[in-house]
């Protein structure tokens, strides 16, 4: 049973209900869930084929945004009963999910595979997907968007 879940998207409303809406919950409740919105900073943007320069203001809008459908989520999965929290990280998000579950012990990550529209490259690709299950300490369940 697992009792420490990482549910992973994109930030987006859409990428976050379609990954809730896939799963069936009951079987983790008792667990505690993390329900992480992982937008990519401005570094790792950078390295993207395609590049937008955003503004301070306009991050700052945008990161309201996401905290906003994050915390929605959250209200929905606890309004289920599940013991949910929520974590907005501005990251590398190839090498953060993996540091992020060895440091939180997580021991099942879930992840929505669909087109990031965030990301010109789509960090959720086949080869992001590939590298996370190579380099996860734990089990993963992806779902398909």
């Amino acid at each position: 049973m697992f009792t420490n879940i990482l549910l992973v998207y994109d930030g987006s409303h859409s990428d976050q209900q379609q990954l809730l809406h896939r799963l069936n919950f009951n079987q983790w409740r008792g667990a505690a869930i993390t329900l992480a919105a992982m937008i990519p900073n401005n570094d790792f943007v950078s390295g993207a084929i395609e590049v937008n320069y955003v503004s301070d203001s306009q991050r700052l809008v945008f990161d309201q945004e996401v905290m906003t459908i994050l915390n929605n989520g959250v209200k929905l999965l606890n309004g289920m009963g599940l013991n949910t929290s929520g974590q907005l990280v501005s990251c590398d998000p190839i090498s953060q999910i993996i540091e992020f579950s060895k440091k939180q012990e997580v021991d099942l990550i879930i992840l929505n595979q669909s087109q990031n529209k965030y990301l010109a490259n789509g960090w959720k690709s086949r080869l992001f997907i590939n590298y996370v299950i190579e380099q996860s300490p734990c089990s993963i369940l992806i779902t398909k968007g």
